[in-house]
């Protein structure tokens, strides 16, 4: 028969509680000691009681007196024990679930304390005996109350809100975990951790992996943790907007768990003053030399005293530690919510560096923030370094970064250095504390004229022990208070900022009242009514305005030319679409789904300095489909269009092929065509895309505008393009000219034609924009016409694993080998901090245990090479929540342009569920080791009391010396084994800790450039600048095809050379063979007439000037007017505050590739090298940068790797660049006239 509490999702089935519907066959392995729990203890107590009672109606009879509050107390003792047994006959869920009956249960126990503690002083060891009987039998049937409560409380009560339904699988397989898990663990199990068992036998045998990892119980599940949170913050911050508290969020979402927490507690430190005095009576009882049974009962007592204080010390140690991975997970799961609701205008209050702190410090320990401070500054050193370690690399700026970097580490090592020699002091305080105070305290007591005997001196000195633990913690807890209390602070600040309202994560904020997604029956896509924007909701002033009074309505199933200087707002304008802006005045409204391709990854008002689309760690095919549903047919339209199937033919893996963190393994024009391609799948209604064409040379681009942006599938699509590409100028149903974040004229392309606008960027461009409709009126495409002839088809493959190789050899060169910049900073924390601490703490233990080595050698071999393990798993399973949201840090506004917010959060949240498993495991490991070496002190206590009482009785069989050798004894024998288990604790931590120092020595090791060349050059060198590559031959990996194959040509002094190819032909690789950036495996390249592979790497790119495409500006102030001069860029520092101003992130209102080219003037080289430096500028910047380079440069060799054809037009020669090989070379005006050369024909697709 089953006993069914209605309402709760468990029935009793005669062994044990059972979750409805779940197969008894796993149920019955552990039932006889729960049947007796249920009915054998319950029943006993109450037989005992009642005996209890008996006996004071005997001595009332027989005229003894009997105090009245005892027989208050025994008949108390016995109802109670009489209506429990009675309710678990007819339902034990009213017992063992209820938090009520916990509550109860606990407050007989804090009552019955001091009862006991009473009656230790006044009864002798026979009457005692019936006392703990029955106060033990109190405390683990509550104990057994409260492990039940707190454990199995019931799950389908708790309300599940829109979000959980995708995060909470409720398929038969995940269901079978969560009911396997429940029932897999009896209450033995529970308690002596038994379930660790089969993974303690794994980790012994062979290495771990996450399939021998536990079941993870369902109340640690990331999902549930986060929405239990997430509900409580949620009303938190609606009954307290302005002054919203994490704290009080958690207080309410986990208040009554750490409170029932803290009651255990009580129980646990009571019971601690329990054997104290214990062993002062047992003490007088060896003084004494009284016979009786009285001494077994009393070392039978003090054993069984230890061995529940063990199972209550790993129970409390096993509840505090669950609590704190679920405050983890919750805290994880709605930083990264907040990450993907926070617009980019409101995420500028934050830098992503503190950003990244709430997610790596602040949710993991939530304490020692104000520890952390000294670590910013190098941290943002070293994370502006290792971005652009290429840029520093190229101009031989290594000493000068490696000096900012020692300087600043210098700084907080010296901070450090403080930290590190107080702990050392607290930790030998720690130590010597219970020595001290002995001494001083028995001193005291003797100068007194007390006298001191065996029990009075050892029952001091196991108090001591007691008292000693909290009061040496109690600085720590302090500190750790207050460090909680900044900690939550600063998080409430940045989960209170106003969010961006989504449909894909239903329990966001307010939605932006300017972006409606609603579908619309009029024929408008997007209307602006009188829009001012800013980057914040602070910036209300006028200078701090991106866009003006900006007044559009868009046409559903047009296409739209946005132009403009750079920093005019163009991409201010898609963003205010997508709602990532601030609107301060007017409308934005918007009809239909919205897909967003953006140029670069935007960061507060600054473009990040990685000027790629925004990709995603995985394969080709997961970042099209993006969380949708896989369509062949429309996939396959959707990467031809995009000229994708040539690169995914060239894989090894096709589409399936992983292609590295933020699209590594691709270049820039393949990851644009990428992200091109995932808008174009997901069929939205209206496209915005931020100048998708500037990163693929003029062919792709035509062919892309044709088949992608204008193609059949494409026509009743709203497409909104910001460019500067001629080709979409003159295909645009609609232009839109920009300037100074003003909207300066809009209208068709006929009456654009007719504008000076048609003229900004260069005296031919209305020739052009007007031959190119000309050609588009006859029909006739330019791209259309390059397939025919083969070139997309045959010159575009590039070799994946060429590409692949070749960006892997650059990363490991930036220091990107299993390192980004959060497990350098972690790494060096744990280095710098926790290692420090441990090895401390360690090496006191060791010193205090060199007698236990047997059993330290058997302990460490069992329970090591399992944690050892566990925490291998446990970091393997970190690195994903990192790496997921740095991922979405850097793409939040094409997620949410996407409205795939909750595709992206339940990824994190399965990431951070495998993170709780590992971290799950690695603390029951722990509290397995620990509870087995408490019950090993309790029974050595247990062995050494009856041994002890045997030894007297015997007296001369068995002698233990005089009752202060046995107290002795008994009472270092508990701190004994407490110091071995706080050795493997700390060896096992230390050895933990070190993966840290094993990874910075790895990250050491890695085998570097070579500093030091075999030859110097003459002073001067190079005094002409004459540059030769004789029969160069580079390769990044030797079982690949070269990236230049025997490529020879000579470059003399003063000229300037451009360099064309297609994406892959081998362009970079030229750079990186001259500056040596990647090591060629045959021929020689020359400058001056002196092999550059014989001089030291330094020396060789000191004498070069380098502009490349990601211009890196590093935080700091300007300097030289006159080479800012030469760049036309004097009058617009001087309107922002002039050389003084602070440039940060990498530029602010300001071209980059401007300011660096007047870094590389200033150096006066005699070799210029600019890669792709107009790439991703409008043309007038392109016009600057071109003028400059003709006035500034004569004299100096110039390399020129461009995309744009009218780039290289008036440079003295051109290089075609085709597979590693050089097919063509001469005079730009000679070869554009030869109509069967390949510049021509990329001329030709440039309309040139």
């Amino acid at each position: 028969m089953d006993f069914v509490c209605p309402g709760d999702p468990a029935a009793w089935d005669g062994r044990r509680f059972t979750p409805r519907n779940a197969r008894r066959s796993e149920n019955a392995r552990m039932g006889f000691l729960e049947k007796w729990f249920v009915f054998g203890v319950p029943g006993f107590a109450a037989c005992l009681s009642f005996l209890e009672i008996v006996m004071l109606i005997k001595n009332k009879i027989e005229g003894k007196a009997v105090v009245n509050y005892e027989s208050f107390f025994r008949s108390s003792q016995f109802l109670v024990w009489m209506v429990v047994g009675l309710v678990s006959v007819h339902g034990p869920w009213f017992v063992f679930y209820n938090p009520i009956m916990c509550f109860c249960w606990i407050l007989k126990i804090l009552l019955e304390i001091p009862h006991l503690q009473y009656k230790l002083t006044v009864l002798k060891a026979v009457l005692y005996f019936k006392e703990i009987i029955s106060f033990s039998m109190a405390i683990v049937f509550g104990l057994f109350v409260v492990v039940s409560t707190v454990v199995d409380q019931p799950r389908n009560k708790r309300e599940m809100n829109s979000i959980e339904d995708p995060l909470v699988p409720d398929d038969e397989k995940a269901e079978a975990e969560v009911t396997n898990l429940e029932n897999n663990q009896s209450i033995w199990e529970l308690l002596t951790f038994k379930f660790v068992n089969p993974m303690m036998d794994i980790g012994i045998t062979r290495q771990l992996d996450f399939t021998d990892l536990l079941e993870l119980p369902v109340e640690l599940r990331a999902a549930s943790s986060y929405e239990k949170l997430l509900s409580s913050w949620t009303v938190e911050h609606q009954h307290h907007h302005s002054d919203s508290s994490l704290l009080r969020a958690m207080s309410n979402a986990y208040g009554w768990t750490y409170l029932r927490l803290g009651l255990l507690k009580v129980i646990n430190d009571s019971i601690g003053f329990v054997s104290p005095l214990l062993l002062n009576k047992f003490i007088k009882f060896l003084q004494q030399g009284s016979g009786g049974a009285d001494g077994y009962i009393l070392a039978i007592s003090l054993g069984l005293t230890s061995i529940i204080k063990s199972f209550l010390d790993s129970q409390y140690s096993f509840r505090l530690a669950k609590l704190k991975l679920m405050l983890r997970s919750s805290i994880m799961g709605i930083i990264y919510r907040k990450c993907l609701c926070l617009s980019l205008s409101e995420r500028s209050r934050f830098s992503e560096g503190e950003i990244q702190t709430f997610m790596s410090v602040d949710s993991d320990r939530t304490i020692n923030l104000c520890n952390s401070l000294h670590d910013a500054w190098r941290i943002s050193c070293a994370g502006e370094l290792l971005a652009h370690i290429r840029t520093v690399k190229m101009y031989s700026w290594e000493r000068l970064f490696t000096q900012r970097l020692v300087e600043r580490r210098e700084l907080e090592v010296k901070h450090l250095a403080t930290r590190k020699y107080l702990d050392a002091w607290c930790v030998y305080f720690w130590a010597t504390t219970p020595t001290l105070f002995s001494l001083f305290t028995f001193s005291i007591f003797a100068i007194m004229g007390h006298s001191l005997d065996a029990a009075t001196v050892f029952t001091c000195v196991a108090l001591f022990n007691t008292l000693i633990s909290p009061l040496n913690s109690f600085p720590w807890v302090i500190n750790g208070m207050i460090d909680a209390v900044i900690s939550s602070r600063r998080l409430s600040k940045y989960l209170s900022s106003p969010e961006k309202r989504s449909s894909a994560i239903p329990a966001s904020a307010d939605l932006l009242k300017h972006h409606n997604t609603e579908t619309n029956v009029n024929a408008m896509a997007v209307i602006l009514r009188n829009v001012c924007c800013s980057w914040s909701i602070s910036s209300i002033v006028e200078s701090s305005m991106i866009l003006r009074d900006v007044s559009l309505e868009l046409q559903k199933g047009i296409f739209v030319a946005i132009i403009g200087e750079v920093g005019c707002g163009k991409s201010s304008l898609l963003n205010s679409i997508i709602g990532e802006i601030h609107v301060t005045s007017g409308s934005i409204t918007s009809y239909g789904s919205i897909a967003y391709v953006p140029q670069f990854n935007l960061v507060k008002h600054v473009a990040d300095v990685v000027q790629v689309p925004w990709i995603l760690s995985g394969s080709l095919r997961d970042n099209i489909l993006l969380g949708e549903e896989f369509d062949p047919r429309r996939y396959e339209e959707v990467i031809h269009a995009c000229t994708l199937d040539v690169d995914i033919s060239a894989m090894v893996g096709g589409d399936m092929s992983h292609i590295g963190e933020k699209g590594l393994n691709l270049s820039g024009g393949q990851r644009a065509r990428l992200a091109l391609a995932r808008a174009l799948y997901h069929d939205s209604d209206v496209y915005l895309f931020d100048d998708v064409l500037s990163s693929v040379d003029s062919q792709v681009a035509s062919y892309i505008l044709e088949k992608a942006i204008m193609g059949p599938q494409m026509k009743r699509k709203t497409r909104i393009l910001s460019t500067h590409n001629l080709q979409a100028i003159s295909a645009a149903d609609m232009i839109v000219v920009m300037a100074n974040g003003l909207v300066k004229w809009f209208g068709t392309l006929d009456s654009f034609l007719a504008t000076p606008y048609s003229t900004l960027s260069k005296p031919e461009s209305s020739r052009v924009i007007s031959s190119t409709f000309s050609e588009k009126n006859k029909g006739v495409s330019v791209a259309h016409e390059s397939e025919t002839n083969g070139l997309v088809d045959n010159d575009s493959v590039v070799d994946h694993e060429e590409q692949r190789e070749q960006n892997s050899v650059e990363a490991r060169k930036e220091g990107m080998v299993e390192l980004s910049v959060y497990k350098l900073s972690s790494d060096l924390y744990a280095i710098d901090d926790s290692l420090p601490f441990i090895l401390n703490i360690f090496v006191a233990n060791f010193f205090s245990l060199l007698g236990t080595l047997v059993v330290i050698s058997y302990s460490q071999f069992y329970y090591r090479s399992t944690s050892r393990e566990v925490r291998r798993l446990d970091s393997v399973a970190r690195s994903p929540i990192y790496s997921s949201f740095t991922e979405t840090l850097d793409g939040s506004s094409t997620i949410r342009a996407f409205q795939k917010e909750g595709f992206f959060l339940e990824r994190f949240i399965q990431h951070v569920t495998i993170y709780q498993k590992t971290s799950y495991c690695e603390l029951v490991a722990g509290l397995w080791l620990s509870l087995r070496l408490q019950l090993l002190a309790g029974f050595i206590i247990l062995f050494i009391a009856i041994m002890a009482i045997v030894g007297f009785n015997s007296k001369s069989v068995i002698n233990f010396g005089t009752p202060g050798l046995v107290g002795l004894a008994l009472s270092y024998a508990a701190p004994v084994v407490s110091l071995l288990n706080g050795f493997l604790t700390t060896f096992t931590e230390t050895e933990k800790e070190m993966i840290s120092v094993e990874r910075v020595v790895e990250y050491v090791g890695i085998p570097q450039e070579e500093l030091h060349g075999s030859e110097s050059p003459h002073s001067g060198w190079p005094t002409e600048g004459n540059i030769e590559f004789e029969h160069v031959t580079l390769r990044y990996k030797e079982d690949l095809p070269p990236a230049l194959n025997d490529v020879s040509f000579f470059i003399s002094s003063g000229m300037q050379v451009g360099i064309i190819g297609r994406t892959g032909a081998g362009k970079s690789s030229i750079l990186n063979a001259l500056l040596r950036l990647a090591p060629i495996c045959n021929g020689r390249i020359l400058v001056d007439d002196f092999d550059v592979a014989k001089l030291a790497v330094r020396d060789l790119r000191e004498h070069f000037a380098v502009v490349p495409q990601s211009p890196f500006l590093f935080d700091g102030s300007l300097r030289i007017w006159e080479a800012l001069d030469k760049c036309h860029m004097k009058t617009e520092i001087e309107s922002i505050g002039g050389l003084d101003i602070h440039v940060k992130e990498s530029g602010a209102s300001f071209s980059r590739q401007l300011l660096c080219l007047a870094r590389a003037i200033l150096k006066s080289s005699k070799i210029l090298c600019l890669d792709e430096c107009t790439a991703n500028v409008d043309n007038q910047t392109a016009s600057l940068l071109q003028n400059t380079i003709s006035a500034e440069c004569k004299g100096m060799t110039v390399l020129t790797i461009a995309h744009r054809i009218s780039t290289v037009m008036k440079m003295d020669s051109v290089l075609v660049l085709d597979q590693g090989k050089l097919v063509e070379e001469g005079n730009p005006e000679v070869l554009v006239d030869d109509k069967f050369s390949r510049f021509s024909r990329f001329a030709k697709a440039s309309n040139m």
